[in-house]
């Protein structure tokens, strides 16, 4: 699987996963639909890269700029198990976010990494 399709399908889980959260909690508050915007950057990140691969590089370092991002907002999570009043749709749309974005973060660097040592 490509980077860029990588890309596309993360995007998607984290908007479901999101928008499935904010339903379930009836939730109002707008920072709750960040890992949907962080997916809807990602499925857009995807598509160019799909469309034009001259700029696969440029890309793969946007995503990891923005899954890094995304990997350290999500970190909050490690502060809510403690707290009663977070509910279960809310634990696991954060969970979601970092397992995700961690991964993407993962990979992207490693990709980069590879570039730079393959052009060197």
């Amino acid at each position: 699987m490509s980077f860029s399709r990588l890309c596309i399908l993360i995007g998607i889980l984290l908007v479901v996963v999101t928008i499935y959260a904010v339903n379930a909690t009836q939730t109002s508050f707008i920072t709750a639909y960040l890992p949907a915007a962080t997916g809807v950057l990602l499925i857009g990140l995807g598509f160019v890269a799909e469309r034009n691969p001259s700029v696969r590089d440029q890309i793969i370092l946007a995503a990891t700029f923005i899954a890094g991002f995304a990997l350290v907002g999500s970190l909050r999570i490690l502060f809510i198990f403690n707290d009663l009043e977070q509910n279960l749709p809310t634990i696991i749309a954060h969970l979601t976010t970092l397992i995700l974005s961690g991964l993407l973060s993962a990979i992207g660097v490693r990709l980069f990494l590879m570039n730079r040592r393959s052009t060197s």
